[in-house]
């Protein structure tokens, strides 16, 4: 048991400070979540004695609920902190009773000496200017000399508060912004490097800051889908602003020369393009993740100033320790969102790279799951969700994929719906979450929470064609057909060949009979949807003419003849698939429809959970088969 006469306690390489909680190698500190260094002080106290799990629940988390995995993830994490530092065995696991701390610790005397000594010759502050009102002369918070001890008595606050040596310079304008900025849109950072192969660094820092600060549950902030396709653009941040609906922007170059690495950044209120608050940090290239936690740790100061405890964790958490397999994450994920087959082969290529580039970043796992849950064979996507959960126990992404493999794969509702509040629970800005849980909730038939859950998806990513598609469907499915439509239309203004929105309009045009809105959305869909890599030009032409000439010739037709022709010579239709059980119900052969549907959801069709949703069913609901297909889907 150490004696309490200091608040510095030294084993190995490492310094801990009880009171101000913070772990530091050397004259380094070590980023780690608040929470974590409490379990940390707990262990070192009484370093050579088992603490049970529930003597650190009543020490640490006595505030609030606890799971077994917050006490699990946390250790996890100051066990990586140590090996990382070559100290891998300090925290012992003592079966069926709890941990013990091995190492031997002694107490420091005269701790503050030391903090003052790190803080003044590894960080310098310079605050420039605090303007109070627009209107008011800046007052100088402070200038000429300051003495030793006062300055380092603010250095150390910084220090404490951000758990990163750097330089760091900023500006503020504090004329009330911080209570009007609801949304934020970071945009990727321009990056002036000269290095080859740092194309998408600044791609990778946006999405960095995207990730964390979506945590903060008072902010909303555009996912990286909505804010890639501005990598290369020259729009100004202003305009891109107005574009993604949101109160204020975030710009931001990279520099990294001579071994330092330097971020600037500004942020920008949309309305009138004034600059709230701007600043600049600079850092060694030798830990560039630290440097893009601090970064985060600092812009979420700037658009939130009432961080909890579990928000600044959380925008402070690793996410990986390779440069290289975060850009490849990131590009993955802009990949994915195009929701294309080029698309999606890109994004598994980024995805299996970042992978093998670092074996232990959970959402490079997540990514690779979101790509082939879209297959036949979920067997290895849920092999990710589980890999990716065992990293990281709390991954909001990695909850919301197993919600999406339970509804689409598994057909174990109430396990989906577990997965996806889980998600919702632990970052409720990540819209995918709401848009899967919305779809799942429309499958069974709850379509007022389905409707909520989406528009909540649109409000988080109001530029998603992929969020506009799926609350069309929503409205779709809810027979709102007046109000469907223009969503799918949004949706296609802001990515014409986006194909799922086309299919929804199609089936729109067909239930409520507008042939020449059917022919022409299934042309659009059946040109897009061949878009397939490896394609010759040759070949997408000879597609497209098919497609065109068809639909000259249904669209001289009736229904029925355009839905005939769409499944081909009596003879030769299949009374399996899911989507021929749709359009046998459009035709009014109940039996065949029904057969068709029997099969589709015998071979679980990945479309064949909306068989209770569906309004091209509604021809055949009443009929006793069908009611048994419900009955034996369980919904």
């Amino acid at each position: 048991m150490i004696n309490r006469h200091s608040n510095l306690r030294e084993f190995g390489k490492f310094r801990l400070d009880v009171e101000k909680k913070l772990l530091w190698l050397g004259l380094e500190p070590i980023g780690l979540p608040l929470k974590a260094v409490d379990l940390l002080c707990v262990l070192v106290e009484r370093s050579g004695q088992v603490v049970s799990k529930s003597e650190i629940w009543h020490e640490v988390w006595d505030d609030a609920f606890l799971e077994e995995t917050n006490i699990t993830h946390n250790i996890y994490l100051l066990r990586k902190a140590f090996k990382d530092h070559g100290e891998p065995e300090l925290i012992k696991t003592i079966p069926r009773r709890g941990y013990r701390f091995a190492a031997e610790v002694r107490e420091i005397p005269d701790a503050d000496l030391i903090l003052e000594h790190h803080a003044l010759t590894r960080t310098t502050i310079e605050i420039e200017e605090i303007e109070r009102k627009p209107d008011t002369k800046p007052i100088a918070l402070a200038s000429g000399r300051w003495t030793r001890r006062a300055a380092a008595t603010a250095v150390i606050a910084v220090v404490c508060l951000t758990g990163f040596a750097a330089i760091w310079r900023y500006n503020i304008n504090a004329s009330s912004f911080k209570t009007s900025v609801h949304s934020v849109a970071i945009i990727p950072f321009k990056s002036i490097s000269s290095h080859s192969g740092d194309e998408h660094a600044g791609l990778s820092m946006a999405d960095s800051l995207i990730t964390r600060l979506s945590n903060i549950r008072s902010l909303t902030v555009r996912p990286t889908t909505a804010v890639a396709q501005y990598e290369a653009q020259p729009d100004d941040s202003v305009t891109i602003g107005k574009r993604l609906q949101v109160d204020a922007v975030m710009e931001g170059t990279l520099l990294e020369q001579g071994g330092r690495l330097r971020a600037t950044m500004r942020l920008l209120r949309v309305s009138d393009g004034q600059i709230l608050w701007s600043g600049e940090l600079d850092n060694s290239t030798s830990d560039k993740f630290g440097f893009e936690a601090e970064v985060s740790r600092v812009a979420a100061r700037a658009v939130a100033s009432d961080l909890s405890t579990k928000e600044l964790a959380a925008v402070s958490r690793s996410l990986t320790t390779n440069q290289d397999a975060y850009q490849l994450y990131a590009k993955g994920r802009y990949e994915w969102s195009k929701r294309s087959w080029n698309g999606m082969v890109e994004a598994e290529k980024d995805f299996r790279a970042a992978i093998e580039a670092d074996p232990n970043f959970a959402l490079a796992y997540v990514g690779l799951a979101d790509r082939l849950l879209t297959t036949i064979d979920a067997t290895e996507a849920r092999a990710m969700i589980e890999h990716a959960l065992e990293i990281e126990p709390d991954l909001a992404e990695a909850h919301a994929s197993a919600g999406f493999l339970n509804t689409f794969h598994l057909w174990q509702w109430s396990t989906a719906e577990a997965e996806f509040k889980r998600s919702i629970e632990i970052n409720p800005n990540y819209g995918t979450a709401h848009q899967w849980y919305a779809i799942l909730l429309e499958i069974e038939g709850r379509n007022d929470e389905a409707l909520r859950e989406m528009q909540r998806a649109v409000e988080l990513d109001p530029t998603s064609p992929n969020f506009l598609a799926d609350l069309c469907q929503t409205y779709y499915i809810r027979r709102e057909y007046n109000l469907a439509w223009p969503a799918c239309q949004k949706a296609l203004e802001i990515d014409p060949n986006f194909v799922f929105a086309h299919d929804y309009l199609m089936n729109i045009a067909l239930v409520t009979g507008d042939l020449q809105s059917a022919v022409s959305e299934w042309k659009a869909s059946g040109i897009q949807g061949t878009i397939y890599p490896n394609i010759s030009d040759r070949q997408r032409e000879e597609i497209t003419t098919r497609y065109e000439r068809l639909a000259k010739k249904y669209g001289a037709g009736s229904t029925s003849d355009f839905v005939q022709g769409m499944m081909g010579p009596k003879q030769q239709r299949s009374p399996n698939g899911y989507r021929n059980s749709q359009l046998f119900a459009l035709l009014g052969d109940h039996e065949s429809a029904l057969t068709a549907l029997e099969n589709g959801i015998g071979s679980r069709e990945f479309g064949a959970v909306f068989v209770k949703a569906d309004p091209l069913f509604d021809p055949i609901r009443d009929e006793p088969r069908y009611q048994a297909i419900i009955k034996k889907v369980a919904l």
